[in-house]
């Protein structure tokens, strides 16, 4: 008992005593982060920051593993620990700013931005981010110009293509909207993303030829986008093409049975085909998004049609905007689309 004690102890001093390997503990624990095992990189950090709490890094990737999880409030202290210790921290600015900008605080979102362009002005991915920021309060020209300048550092960022689109698209810019998407495929001709948005754009323009075989493109490359069927079947009804269309939202509500606009779209073909079970999908569509509940004897369906593609564009425009921060320190072009990056 005696010769265990004293082990027990001498292994306890050498902790304490610093011998703890604190660099292999903050490797283990971002590696942990890389391979999607947050709890464990937390685990990690945790220890580190017992013995060595003077340290911003571990207080940086905590915040990281815990904006991971969806612990943003949680993943600002740590980011806000990070930058009492080390003020000039470009990388706990910036993802404390795409913390900010997931709470929808916007201004608090841009002021960190802000701060990071100061501490590193040609890091591209904060110009992008603070471009969504800027998207988020309505300053499009200044959105587009914060993605000018992340595409002026970085020609390939994907990212900012795609999100300057969204921009354009929102100042009915079309054609240039086109012309960015198009410089996103070709740097990344396997973008599903890039393909829908196109298509939607195209649509907007009347182009429907060229807008199914952007969705078709889109479902090559993800065939799980429930959007790109939803969307495929709207250019099918657009085009009289009913029953194709009711096929396509049979497809996108298989993937996703909570998409409410696929029910009502469906509907709508069910009405003009006069197949039955058109009310129950707008019942359904109605009991989903309320905004749905109308009486369709009073509709015109095209316009109707129209709308909700309308509605589907802003919805994937809001998700083009996602960025794992994980990769926000050292970011190559793009994790996602969709870019919150």
């Amino acid at each position: 008992m005696k010769k265990l004690t004293f082990f027990l102890l001498i292994f306890v001093s050498n902790l304490v005593s610093g011998q703890l390997n604190i660099s292999h503990f903050i490797q283990v624990g971002e590696t942990r982060i890389q391979i999607g095992n947050y709890t464990g990189a937390i685990e990690n950090f945790n220890i580190v920051i017992r013995f060595k709490p003077h340290l911003p890094e571990p207080y940086y990737f905590r915040g990281v593993a815990k904006h991971q999880l969806d612990d943003y409030r949680g993943a600002i202290q740590d980011y806000d620990k990070a930058i009492d210790i080390k003020p000039f921290y470009p990388e706990a600015f910036m993802n404390r700013g795409l913390a900010y900008l997931q709470l929808n605080d916007y201004k608090k979102a841009i002021a960190d931005y802000d701060r990071a362009i100061e501490l590193d002005p040609n890091n591209a991915t904060i110009y992008n981010n603070r471009g969504i920021a800027k998207i988020s309060i309505k300053d499009i020209d200044g959105a587009i110009a914060d993605y000018d300048k992340a595409l002026e550092i970085n020609p390939k960022f994907t990212n900012s293509y795609i999100n300057r689109s969204n921009a354009r698209l929102m100042k009915n810019d079309i054609k240039e909207a086109i012309k960015d998407l198009n410089q996103a495929i070709i740097i990344r001709p396997h973008f599903a993303n890039a393909y829908l948005l196109r298509g939607l754009a195209r649509f907007e323009l009347n182009d429907y030829a060229s807008a199914l075989r952007d969705f078709d493109q889109c479902i090559k490359f993800d065939p799980k986008s429930a959007y790109a069927f939803n969307n495929r079947g709207i250019v099918k009804q657009k085009l009289e093409d009913f029953k194709g269309a009711i096929v396509d939202y049979n497809l996108a509500l298989q993937i996703d049975p909570t998409m409410a606009n696929a029910y009502m779209n469906r509907g709508i073909a069910k009405e003009m085909l006069k197949f039955p079970g058109a009310a129950e999908d707008y019942a359904v569509a109605a009991k989903l998004d309320p905004k749905f509940a109308f009486n369709p004897k009073d509709v015109d369906y095209s316009a109707l049609a129209q709308a909700k593609q309308k509605a589907n564009q802003s919805a994937q425009q809001n998700q083009s905007q996602t960025q794992n921060p994980a990769q926000a320190q050292n970011q190559a072009p793009d994790k996602n689309a969709a870019t919150q990056s």
